[in-house]
C-alpha cells in the first residue's frame, strides 16, 4: 500500500564556534538534506551537552576544536557517560592520525577534515542517518 506520509526528519545539532562556519552548513543541510532538520546551533561543547539534553537529537555535527569545551571532550561525555544515542560527527582543519584514533576511542561515528566537499558531508551525514551510524568510520 502506498503512503504519501514521509518519516519525520533526523534531528541535527550543529556545532561550531566561527559563525560563517555554523550559516554555511546550515544553509546546505537546508537546502540539500531535507532528511534532516537543524534543532539547535552551538559555539561550544558545553552548550552541545545542552542542547542535546534538551532536544535528543539524532545526530550531533560538531567542531573539535572550540572554546570553554572542546568537541573530543563533549564526544566522551555524551557517548560514555550519558550514552547519548545519537551519531556524533566531528570537524577538524587538524590532519592527525592521533585526533583521528582519539575520535574513533570517544565514540565518534565519523570524522570530517575542514574543508569538506559539501556533497561529501551530505553523504556522512546520510550515512550515520542519525539512528544507527556506528562508530568508527573516518571521512576524508
Amino acid at each position: 500500500m502506498y503512503s504519501d506520509v514521509s518519516p519525520d526528519p533526523a534531528r541535527l545539532v550543529l556545532a561550531d564556534d566561527d559563525p560563517a562556519v555554523r550559516c554555511a552548513v546550515r544553509m546546505f543541510i537546508e537546502w540539500h538534506c531535507p532528511e534532516f532538520v537543524i534543532v539547535g546551533e552551538a559555539c561550544d561543547g558545553q552548550a552541545v551537552l545542552d542542547l542535546v539534553e534538551a532536544h535528543d537529537p539524532d545526530v550531533v555535527l560538531m567542531d573539535v576544536r572550540m572554546p570553554i569545551m572542546d568537541g573530543l571532550t563533549a564526544t566522551r561525555i555524551l557517548k560514555t557517560e550519558w550514552q547519548s544515542r545519537a551519531a556524533v560527527v566531528l570537524m577538524t582543519s587538524l590532519c592527525l592520525q592521533q585526533l583521528e584514533q582519539e575520535a574513533r576511542t570517544a565514540g565518534a561515528a565519523a570524522v570530517l577534515r575542514k574543508p569538506f566537499p559539501l556533497p561529501q558531508l551530505r553523504a556522512v551525514l546520510q550515512a550515520c542517518g542519525g539512528r544507527s551510524c556506528e562508530p568508527s568510520a573516518a571521512a576524508g
